[in-house]
Formats: structure tokens, C-alpha cells, sequence
């Protein structure tokens, strides 16, 4: 009788650690599901931003090259005046910047999404490298916030699975070259 009572303890031992071997591989894997799902949603943010900051130095490249820029555009990013040494500038001489719109109604704003239309020859590549990562890209410049300070850029960017990243600059005017202000540079999260 005493091994059957033996046999019997074991076999509900057996049991009990398989349970719990059972119950600890199901947690290993619900854990390892939400590990991937939050690396996904990490990379998704990575990639909204870095395609945020990509609009930001295309619009940067714009302002210093405007005949690269589309042509509807290329009058309003030209400097309309002059330094003191003779480069053109977007800041007058009392610090006001030739930029005058605000966020909702920008001077220069440009949307580009999976959705849209034909596109002229300029925009094809640029269309190309976007549209695997990012579903819109969105272009803004108006006002600056900073008085002396040349305009606001705002460039924001959507990943094909809603993660959206909104990057907003301030920008300044370093005799030619053009900056973004020291600690201007920030994400706004939607």
C-alpha cells in the first residue's frame, strides 16, 4: 500500500510542476508579445520623427537654395531684404521677419500624402523615399515666435501605423547661413 500512496504523490507532484512549468511558459510568452509589440511602436516613433526632422532640413535646404524649392514657392522663400553687409536677409532692419503667418494659417505650408495626385518631376524622388516609411509628411513656415528670429518651421510626420511626430524650429540668420536657435529644437507629441 505504501507504494501506491508513493505512486500516487509523485504523480500529483508531476502534475503540480507542470502546471506551474505551463503557467510560467505562457507568461515568457505574453511577456515576449508585449516586449516586440512596444519595440514595434518604439521604431514606429523613431521613424515619425526622423522623417519629421527630414522635413525640417528639406525646408532649411529650401530657404537656402529657394530655386530648388516647388516652383509655387520659390518667390516666398527668396530673402526680400539686406543685411548690413549686403547679403540678403528675411529680417528687415528693425528685426521683423518677412514671415507674418501663424500655425493655422501658415505662409508656406505643403502636405504630402499616400493618397495624393500626380506629382511634377521635383517631387518624384522625394515622394519615393517617403512613401515607405512615413504615410504624410506636413510642411509649415510661418512667424517666428522669437522677435529677430527668421520664421517657425514645422514639419510633421505619420508612419503607417499612426505614430505621429510633430517637430517645430525657430530659425536665425547667421550672416548667410541660416540656424535653428539653440534649444528650439523639440518634438510636440499629438
Amino acid at each position: 500500500m505504501r507504494l501506491r500512496d508513493t505512486q500516487g504523490t509523485a504523480l500529483l507532484a508531476c502534475l503540480f510542476a507542470l502546471l506551474l512549468l505551463t503557467l510560467l511558459g505562457s507568461l515568457a510568452l505574453s511577456n515576449a508579445q508585449i516586449e516586440m509589440r512596444s519595440a514595434f511602436y518604439q521604431q514606429q516613433e523613431v521613424t515619425a520623427l526622423s522623417l519629421a526632422e527630414a522635413g525640417i532640413h528639406l525646408m532649411l535646404y529650401w530657404l537656402g537654395h529657394p530655386e530648388s524649392a516647388p516652383i509655387p514657392a520659390q518667390n516666398l522663400l527668396m530673402p526680400r531684404f539686406s543685411q548690413d553687409e549686403g547679403f540678403p536677409s528675411f529680417v528687415n532692419e528693425k528685426g521683423v521677419s518677412q514671415f507674418s503667418g501663424g500655425p493655422l494659417a501658415p505662409d508656406f505650408q505643403l502636405s504630402i500624402s499616400r493618397n495624393q495626385g500626380p506629382w511634377d518631376a521635383s517631387w518624384t524622388s522625394l515622394w519615393y523615399t517617403l512613401v515607405p516609411s512615413g504615410e504624410t509628411l506636413s510642411l509649415k513656415l510661418y512667424a517666428p515666435i522669437v522677435p529677430g528670429a527668421i520664421g517657425t518651421l514645422e514639419s510633421t510626420a505619420k508612419t503607417a501605423a499612426d505614430v505621429q511626430k510633430t517637430v517645430t524650429v525657430q530659425l536665425i540668420q547667421k550672416g548667410t547661413g541660416l540656424l535653428p536657435m539653440k534649444g528650439s529644437w523639440h518634438e510636440r507629441y499629438e
